[in-house]
């Protein structure tokens, strides 16, 4: 009688024992945490000049202003500089212009404008004569002025591809605003700054005062004679009592195609420049990482080990994937990370994107940044560089499980990033994330891989799976003795004799669910209440069997 209780007391105690076993929750044989850093461009240009404005600006005195355009920016910009001119009486003159001696107000009157070109007897010509440095300015042969008197006296080219390094203007004719466009034909690097447009300005000596003296003469009358002066007036030039203002408005950009094609678009005058920068000038706006990393993992322990971006050579050390500095908005930036498994043992990858605790504005710039991320060739995310549900694909903020990797397999992951294309300066002429470095980790893990069966068939030849889409986040697998992965679903059987019979035990686990949401994470509770919970069962199984084996007994007694 005592030895069928106490076969039936061991066979209770294995059922406990398989009970426990089938819900224990394993580590990550190892993990590993890679930075990465995304920063925007510091932008700052500016047009800068050399002048001082006259008290006192006479007909044939030359004036310095010197204008140029600097970049102080982390990447290379292409430049626009439109200039457009007036004149604009200062205050009323009056002259005595009829014989009755009415004193009159002489057009143009205060506040109004005076043309910008004049005859003074040899055809039109400007009343502020402009002095273009000559050494690094020239004009479209096509878009010289038909009229002599107009022209810039600038030397000619007869497409833009003859003006590298130089200030190209479109046409000497002013456009409907009465403006004139030039292009510098070339990118303006980091540090730089553009040959000078202008050197100085002149009025031209021609110019009078409106009111250039009297004139005396006697009228007859039936009582006599009588005296009368009036003012000689000269309409056409008379430019004194006036203010002149030349206007010079700098436009610049990132030196990428699409930004230059938008913000330099201009009429049909402009356009072939506008293409000739796009097309031959400017970059194409995307940029690929100039080497692939490595995650590897070796022979010993199965340690992991990745072949860090860089070491030793910023604030912050250690492993790094992806780090693009100076992006700019519709910039497009590609890298990869290369999986090696180079031991001799089987492993299953997983890896999850985990923000840090940075500031704002920080986190603002990764929502403005688009990721794709492929595994293998295929697309297992689409959204935001922040890893959070968006788009195709999985939430890349929960353990995702990339798949199996049999000894001596590989597996590549390629990232395509786009900084968002909308972005553009605030109307003070700021950038608000100008300059901005923001951070964001990735986390891979690797599990030892045990069973004879590989998860996640259909993988790359040589043993990688595939990753992405479908089951791939459902691993189903026997444990064996000694392993017991987490988040596993299966059935485990062990044999016990109760009352000289063998009876097999099975413990049943719960139903399969993807990994993203099993895996434990670091301070994760869940096994420990996973743990309560069986040991729990475990005990009303142990006290059920008990009571069970005390009723035979009296029984019996």
């Amino acid at each position: 009688m005592m030895r069928k209780s106490k076969r039936a007391f061991m066979g209770l105690a294995a059922l406990m024992v398989v009970t426990l076993v089938g819900g224990t929750w394993a580590a990550w044989t190892q993990e590993l945490q890679t930075g990465n850093e995304f920063q925007t461009a510091r932008y700052d240009t500016t047009l800068d000049e050399n002048f001082e404005s006259p008290d006192d600006w006479q007909p044939g005195i030359e004036e310095t202003k010197e204008v140029w355009v600097s970049n102080d920016s982390t990447i290379p910009v292409i430049a626009k500089i439109s200039i457009d001119q007036n004149w604009i009486r200062r205050e009323d003159v009056y002259a005595v212009i009829s014989a009755d001696g009415t004193r009159e107000k002489v057009k143009p009157f205060k506040g109004e404008k005076y043309p910008l070109t004049f005859d003074g007897g040899e055809g039109l010509e400007y009343a502020a004569q402009i002095n273009w440095n000559e050494d690094a300015v020239v004009v479209l042969e096509s878009g010289r002025n038909p009229d002599p008197g107009l022209r810039f006296h600038l030397n000619s080219v007869a497409s833009a591809d003859e003006a590298k390094g130089k200030w190209l203007l479109v046409s000497e004719t002013a456009g409907d605003d009465g403006q004139f466009d030039f292009y510098y034909i070339g990118e303006i690097e980091p540090g730089g700054k553009t040959p000078y447009l202008l050197n100085s300005v002149t009025m031209n000596p021609k110019l009078e005062n409106t009111v250039t003296g009297s004139n005396t003469y006697y009228v007859k009358e039936d009582n006599g004679y009588r005296q009368v002066t009036v003012d000689s007036v000269n309409p056409e030039y008379g430019y004194d009592s006036a203010t002149y203002t030349l206007n010079v408005k700098a436009t610049t950009v990132q030196s990428t195609k699409a930004a230059v094609g938008q913000i330099l678009a201009t009429g049909a005058a402009g356009s072939s420049i506008v293409d000739y920068l796009s097309g031959y000038i400017a970059g194409s706006g995307e940029y690929t990482s100039e080497s692939v990393k490595r995650l590897y993992f070796t022979e010993e322990n199965g340690t992991m080990t990745y072949t860090p971006y860089r070491d030793g050579q910023s604030v912050e050390n250690g492993n790094w994937f992806m780090s693009f500095t100076n992006m700019v908005p519709g910039g497009i930036y590609h890298d990869q990370l290369s999986i090696e498994n180079g031991s001799n043992k089987n492993y299953d990858l997983f890896m999850e994107i985990v923000p840090r605790e940075q500031e704002q504005i920080k986190n603002e710039l990764l929502e403005q940044i688009s990721m794709s991320i492929y595994y293998n060739d295929q697309l297992i995310y689409n959204g935001k560089a922040t890893g959070s549900q968006y788009g195709e694909g999985e939430n890349m903020q929960q353990v995702v499980a990339l798949g199996y990797y049999g000894s001596k397999s590989s597996g590549n992951i390629r990232v395509d990033l786009m900084l968002n294309p909308d972005l553009a300066l605030e109307d003070d002429g700021t950038f608000q994330y100008a300059d901005v470095l923001t951070k964001i980790d990735w986390k891979f893990m690797v599990q030892e891989h045990t069973s004879t069966t590989p998860v996640n068939p259909g993988g790359n030849d040589n043993g990688g799976s595939s990753g992405g889409g479908g089951d791939t986040n459902t691993i189903i697998r026997t444990i064996t003795d000694g392993n017991t992965p987490a988040g596993s679903a299966v059935p485990v059987e062990s044999i016990v004799t109760i009352d000289d019979e063998e009876v097999p035990l099975t413990a049943i686990p719960d139903e399969g669910v993807p990994l993203a949401a099993m895996v434990p994470k670091t301070g994760d509770t869940q096994p420990v209440t996973m743990a309560l919970i069986l040991f729990a069962i475990s005990g009303l199984s142990f006290m059920g069997m008990l009571w069970t084996l005390v009723r035979s007994r009296r029984k019996e007694s």
